[in-house]
């Protein structure tokens, strides 16, 4: 789905830049007459904001942001043909931030020996957060989109608190982090909570692509922090009091119910809430936290947190079952 997104930006030239450098050798540049019109600035951002999503999920692929988008937020700010281009331009930037903090965790993918250097890309992160959050207006920060990137940014961000290098012998110095790192493990959890409540508190519009893949993220997150054992400082048990994961997925199985219900009714066939519906409440089960002594030999502190969860998860991953395209169709 990305792929043909990006490649319907190449198709319509809206990549291009406003001033292409030109060859010298070919003698004088002539200036670019192209005017990109409020349409095709809306396309951009709109491809930019999904494949953001997809990548910073799927850690695939990262879509960068370019002078172009800049153009593009730029320009619907300034001309506000109606109230969703402010919205546009603000959930494009949103997904901005939540790429910066993801093309952090790539690099400590590729390079584990800088993992435990991530955390320190935490607070500068939320700070260009909250300094972004500062210039919108009231009414921008409660519109739904912006509530669910803003969601999906901090949670990009948090997360590079559970980085850290594989090797058991840590300098003094980041021993230091440690309490910190605490610190934004709740934060992280706060916001996997946040994301859960405007999942199940939304009506049938909200079971969108892009939002339902950041509650199945916040899912994996929430079973890795419920399973972390061992670790100074970290009560596994603060997870489970706090979210319970299979009432959730029960929950939001209700919601699909419902909207294959409503939908049902001007069809007269079942749709792919449907489906959905009866994929979560398969699952659900599966993605109840380790309590057992049996559970928790999946568990092993002394692998680090980068390997807080042992074992198989290809049976906690519906991605490919629900959240894509055999339920969605994409």
């Amino acid at each position: 789905m990305c792929n043909l997104a990006k490649t319907l930006i190449s198709d319509l030239r809206l990549d291009k830049p406003a001033q292409p450098t030109g060859c010298p050798s070919l003698g004088p540049r002539v200036d670019n007459k192209e005017v990109h019109t409020n349409e095709g600035s809306r396309v951009l951002l709109a491809v930019f904001i999904l494949c953001a999503n997809v990548s910073i999920i799927f850690e695939y692929d990262l879509t960068l942001w370019s002078s172009q988008m800049d153009d593009a937020c730029d320009s619907l700010n300034a001309g506000k043909e109606c109230e969703e281009d402010g919205i546009l331009a603000a959930t494009a930037r949103l997904a901005k931030i939540a790429i910066s903090a993801a093309e952090v965790s790539r690099r400590a993918s590729d390079d584990p020996s800088t993992a435990r250097h991530a955390m320190v890309a935490i607070d500068p992160l939320i700070l260009a957060l909250s300094n972004f959050q500062r210039s919108l207006s009231a009414e921008c920060l409660q519109h739904w989109l912006v509530i669910g990137l803003t969601q999906t940014a901090q949670v990009a961000i948090y997360d590079l608190a559970l980085l850290r290098s594989p090797t058991a012998e840590l300098a003094a110095s980041h021993l230091a982090f440690e309490p910190r790192r605490i610190e934004y493990l709740m934060e992280l959890l706060q916001t996997c909570k946040a994301c859960r409540d405007h999942a199940l508190t939304g009506d049938v519009m909200s079971l969108t692509a892009p939002s339902m893949l950041i509650w199945s993220y916040c899912c994996k997150i929430l079973y890795r922090l419920s399973s972390i054992t061992g670790v100074p400082g970290w009560d596994p048990t603060i997870v489970k009091s706090t979210v319970d994961i299979v009432q959730c997925l029960e929950k939001l199985a209700e919601i699909a119910e419902r909207a294959n219900t409503e939908y049902k009714a001007e069809t007269g066939e079942d749709t792919m809430f449907a489906a959905a519906a009866e994929t979560l409440r398969a699952i659900a089960p599966n993605w109840k936290p380790p309590t057992s002594e049996h559970d928790n030999a999946m568990v092993n502190a002394a692998d680090g947190w980068n390997s807080g969860i042992g074992g198989d998860m290809t049976m906690l991953d519906f991605s490919n079952d629900f959240w894509m395209p055999s339920a969605f169709n994409l």
